[in-house]
């Protein structure tokens, strides 16, 4: 897949929410931890990651969340998300 993809890993899983995603306009974030390599050696690959991995991606993505700015109206009113998002002029909360 490697060579037909040219990427070191394809998330096949969210394909098909991208592409409705893509169809309806809306923004959308994947946010996954690669635990084995899609090989022969990816059962004890992934029994390896389970006994080691302690949530550092979930870590990274509360830290990200922590780090946008708070206001319940409506995610465009997050500065960061427009920014991420090219929403326009960040320093106004529609």
């Amino acid at each position: 897949m490697r060579e037909i993809a040219g990427a070191d890993a394809v998330d096949m899983n969210s394909f098909g929410l991208v592409v409705a995603a893509e169809q309806t306009k809306t923004p959308v974030v994947i946010w996954k931890v690669v635990s084995d390599g899609a090989n022969v050696e990816a059962g004890d690959d992934f029994k390896k990651f389970i006994r080691s991995y302690k949530g550092e991606g979930g870590q990274m993505v509360r830290a990200l969340l922590l780090a946008l700015s708070t206001s319940p109206a409506s995610p465009e009113s997050y500065e960061h998300i427009r920014d991420a998002l090219g929403s326009g002029d960040s320093s106004k909360v529609e």
